[in-house]
């Protein structure tokens, strides 16, 4: 299914994501060679694209990192 998404999609995954493990997820999306995938892998971010070391509240969950969501205003302007 995902090989035959025809629409632009950015993926994005913190090096520090402790839920995903960025480097295995990287090398299989690639593997599936979707030419519509950006994928941005976003160095010391987490899963909840953040530098936090703590657990944090779900509010906080919201507020990325600003290299993350200067990523994506990036892509958004290029597609």
């Amino acid at each position: 299914m995902y090989a035959a998404i025809d629409v632009p999609v950015l993926y994005i995954i913190g090096t520090n994501d402790l839920i995903v493990e960025a480097k295995a997820e990287v090398e299989k999306l690639n593997s599936l060679g979707n030419k519509n995938t950006t994928i941005k892998v976003m160095d010391g971010l987490d899963h909840f694209l953040t530098t936090e070391t703590e657990l944090i509240q779900s509010k906080e969950i919201y507020h990325i990192d600003s290299s993350a969501s200067d990523a994506i205003i990036q892509w958004i302007k290029a597609i």
